[in-house]
Order: structure tokens, then C-alpha cells, then sequence
């Protein structure tokens, strides 16, 4: 059984590693916001900051629960019970995000299938036009 100092020590593993992640979504915020020093964003990049901000709302659930996790917190039976139900409703939105996104990765590949289809079948269809 693991010791309450080995949970805090995976709780900051885990938070550095959701922190990571926030930065990154931050930076593609902040590419597509550069766009405004030229003119205001258009509806896509609007749209594309959105799904970013969806995407960052169970990730920063997550870390807010995490920085809960010391060895304070874990000496107390009811907050224990607290930070355990927490982390039940953190694990299903980044389940459900991560089902998302698996969804549109596979949707993805298989546009990126057809695609490569497509691509054979012009030069078939341009060497009918030579006949």
C-alpha cells in the first residue's frame, strides 16, 4: 500500500504533467490570437479558441484538485473522502475528453485514408481525358 508521502509525490508528478498541458493549450491560444495584430480574429479562429478553452476546462478541474493533495489533507478521514470523490468526477471529463479526442483522431485517419485514395484515382481519371 502505498504511503501518504508517495501520494503527494504522483499528485505533483501528475499536476506537472496537467501543467504541461495547460502551457501547451495556452500557446496555441496565443498563436491564434496573434492574428489580431493584423485585423480583428475571424469566426474560425474564434471557433478554434473556443474548442481550446473546452479542451483546457477538465484539465485545470484537474489541477485545482491536485494542489489539494498534502499530506495535510490526507491526515484529515474527511477530506480524504472528499478529494477521492473529486478525483471520480476529474476521471470521467478527462475520460470523456480523451474519448473526444480519440473520436476525432480515428475520424482523422480516415479521412486521411480516403484522401490518399482520391489522390490515386486523379491522375486515373486525368489519363481518361488523354484517351
Amino acid at each position: 500500500m502505498a504511503s501518504a508521502s508517495d501520494i503527494v509525490a504522483d499528485a505533483q508528478k501528475q499536476l506537472a504533467a496537467l501543467q504541461a498541458i495547460d502551457a501547451a493549450i495556452n500557446t496555441k491560444v496565443a498563436a491564434i490570437k496573434d492574428a489580431e495584430w493584423n485585423g480583428p480574429l475571424s469566426d474560425g479562429e474564434l471557433n478554434q479558441i473556443a474548442a481550446l478553452r473546452k479542451q483546457e476546462q477538465p484539465i485545470l478541474a484537474a489541477i485545482e484538485e491536485l494542489s489539494y493533495v498534502t499530506m495535510g489533507a490526507l491526515d484529515k478521514s474527511d477530506e480524504v473522502t472528499r478529494i477521492g470523490n473529486a478525483f471520480a468526477g476529474i476521471i470521467k471529463g478527462l475520460t470523456a475528453q480523451a474519448d473526444e479526442i480519440a473520436a476525432i483522431d480515428s475520424s482523422a485517419k480516415d479521412i486521411s485514408s480516403i484522401c490518399t485514395a482520391l489522390g490515386k484515382l486523379v491522375p486515373q481519371i486525368q489519363g481518361l481525358s488523354t484517351e
